[in-house]
């Protein structure tokens, strides 16, 4: 089992809520956390002030 550093169980729970068991829809790591609003941007660079409505 993979652990997620800093992610709670009820974190997780949200998580699995919101994309479900099958991943298949996302190509890779990156496309998932850029659906989930978490990807970091370019370092020095900042392109967008606001947060992402859920």
């Amino acid at each position: 089992m993979k652990r997620l550093t800093g992610v709670s169980r009820e974190g997780i729970h949200v998580l699995m809520a919101e994309v479900g068991t099958n991943l298949e829809r996302f190509p890779d790591a990156e496309h998932l956390s850029s659906w989930a609003g978490v990807c970091p941007g370019k370092t020095g660079k900042r392109r967008q002030t606001t947060q992402r409505k859920s």
